[in-house]
């Protein structure tokens, strides 16, 4: 899922929450509509704000290698939450025309404990579309070289071994996998979370949430508007990076 779409899902997750707790509060909003109103309305911005710092958090080099991964999601919904309530709540306080320092102890809590539920469910929905656990960071890489794989695969009803070096391309196509090499195309029943366990993470990088590229068989990227990069690898085949991914294709484009 590439950058605008990780947007558009955070805009209508975080509208849904508003109406969600905008329903919730009726019986009790009643008298102040309008207030009410408001006070979902700046939710919403707030919201979306808050998910924008907390993406920069989960793309970072240092939560990638973070093994309590649930612990921080807990404590980052923790601190949005209690910044939520502290920038939407004096609000709704003074336009019902309560005095914000008679009720400290309420800005800091109404609603708050809602609050970070939704911002961990959030979380969970955005690493899980980003094909990360939110559980454990990815194994890491042991030091010195790692074997190279050799993967199963059949063709025209042979049954074939395909060594990881051969791959130019790994591409998810459904409940499959399609191994792409200079020659041919291999169909195998796999996830990409698995494969990418299973290659070296310092020649197959990620450079879309559905593909992953053998840097060794680069010949050509060329950037694109937007962040994105066209990849053209041995034997032709041609792959679009996302603009989340931008990153990691700087780091591979190849010299001159």
């Amino acid at each position: 899922m590439n950058a605008r779409r990780f947007f558009l899902m955070t805009i209508v997750f975080w509208l849904l929450a508003a109406g969600i707790l905008f329903v919730n509060s009726w019986p009790n909003a009643r008298n102040h509509i309008q207030v009410t109103y408001v006070r979902y309305a700046y939710f919403f911005v707030v919201g979306l704000l808050a998910s924008g710092g907390m993406m920069f958090l989960y793309g970072s080099d240092w939560f990638a290698r973070q093994q309590r991964r649930l612990l921080w999601v807990t404590a980052f919904s923790a601190i949005a939450a209690l910044v939520t309530a502290v920038l939407i709540n004096p609000i709704t306080y003074m336009m019902v025309g309560r005095s914000i320092h008679a009720v400290p102890i309420e800005i800091i809590s109404t609603g708050t404990l809602y609050f970070t539920l939704l911002f961990m469910i959030w979380s969970a929905i955005y690493l899980q579309l980003k094909g990360e656990s939110l559980l454990h960071a990815r194994p890491v890489a042991e030091d010195g070289p790692r074997p190279s794989p050799v993967f199963q695969v059949e063709k025209r009803g042979e049954i074939r071994q395909l060594r990881a070096d051969d791959i130019v391309c790994v591409r998810a196509n459904g409940d499959y996998v399609d191994l792409i090499t200079a020659a041919n195309i291999y169909l195998k029943k796999d996830t990409m979370a698995n494969l990418e366990s299973m290659l070296d993470p310092e020649l197959f990088k990620r450079i879309h949430r559905s593909t992953i590229v053998n840097i060794r068989k680069i010949e050509r990227v060329s950037p694109k508007p937007g962040g994105a990069f066209d990849i053209t690898l041995e034997g032709g085949c041609l792959v679009q990076s996302s603009r989340g991914y931008r990153a990691v294709v700087s780091t591979i484009v190849p010299a001159g």
